[in-house]
C-alpha cells in the first residue's frame, strides 16, 4: 500500500518514514516538508494515502486538504489522513466535511498507524483516538434533541453505540448477540427517531450524546473497498 508522508518537521518525518516502511511494512513512496514543493512528487506517485502533518493548528492542515482536493483528477484515488490530535467532535466534523479521511496521532503505536492507513486507503474514515463523546456539541446548525427525549429503546441505544465504533451490521449482531436482520431493524428505527439520514451522521450523533458503548480507543468507519461499505453508504446493510 503506497503512502506519501508530508510532515513539517524533518526529524519527526524521518522517524515516521522509518516506522511506516519497516515496522508497519507500508510502501512509503515519498516524503516532504512543504505542500507546494511536494506536489509534483505527489502527482507522479499517486499514493493511496497521504499522511499530512503540516501545522499545529487545524485550520492550516484543512487548508492543505482543500488544496489537495483541487488537484482532482491528478490524484483521484489519494486519501488524506491528518497526523494530529483531535480535541472535539466539532473538529471531527470539520475534518470530514473538508474531505479528509480522518486523523491519527503521529506518535500512535505502529499497529494503530497501519490500521488507520489501511482504513483510509479502503475509502473509510478513522479517528484514533476519538474525541470525548459526552457533552461535545455538533456543528451549530440547529439544536437537536437528546436520546432520552426521542423514545429510543435500550436496544436502539446499544446499536447506535456500536455504530459509533464503526461496526457493520454483522459485527454489531455479533457484539450484541442478535440476528443481523434484528440489528438492521433497530438501526432503521433509531436513525428515524434521531433524524439522521445516514450511518456517518448517526455515528456522530451517538458521539455527541454519549452513546458510545463502553471505553473504546477510537472511531472508525470502513469503506466500500473493504467489502463492507463506507459509513455514509452503509445506511442499511
Amino acid at each position: 500500500m503506497s503512502v506519501f508522508l508530508l510532515h513539517a518537521h524533518p526529524v519527526t518525518g524521518a522517524g515516521l518514514h522509518l516506522l511506516l516502511s519497516t515496522i508497519c511494512r507500508l510502501d512509503v513512496v515519498g516524503r516532504g516538508h512543504r505542500l507546494d514543493a511536494a506536489l509534483p512528487q505527489i502527482r507522479r506517485s499517486r499514493p493511496r494515502v497521504l499522511l499530512l502533518g503540516l501545522a499545529g493548528d487545524l485550520a492550516t492542515d484543512l487548508a492543505a486538504v482543500r488544496r489537495l482536493r483541487v488537484e482532482g483528477d491528478r490524484i483521484p484515488t489519494t486519501r488524506v489522513l491528518l497526523l494530529r490530535p483531535l480535541a472535539t467532535c466539532a473538529e471531527l466534523t470539520q475534518i470530514l466535511t473538508t474531505g479528509a479521511s480522518g486523523a491519527v496521532l503521529p506518535d500512535a503505536p505502529p499497529a494503530d498507524l497501519a490500521h488507520a492507513v489501511t482504513i483510509a486507503a479502503l475509502g473509510g474514515v478513522v479517528f484514533l483516538p476519538a474525541p470525548p463523546p459526552t457533552g461535545v456539541p455538533g456543528p451549530p446548525v440547529q439544536a437537536e434533541l437528546p436520546p432520552q427525549a426521542l423514545g429510543l429503546t435500550s436496544r436502539e441505544r446499544a446499536v447506535l453505540g456500536q455504530l459509533a465504533r464503526g461496526l457493520s451490521n454483522a459485527e454489531i449482531a455479533c457484539e450484541l448477540a442478535l440476528a443481523e436482520a434484528t440489528v438492521k431493524r433497530y438501526l432503521t428505527g433509531a436513525m428515524r427517531k434521531i433524524g439522521q439520514p445516514d450511518r456517518l451522521r448517526a455515528g456522530l450523533y451517538a458521539y455527541r450524546h454519549g452513546l458510545l458503548d463502553g471505553p473504546h480507543a477510537g472511531w472508525t468507519g470502513r469503506g466500500r473497498g473493504s467489502g463492507r461499505g463506507s459509513a455514509p453508504d452503509r445506511m442499511i446493510e
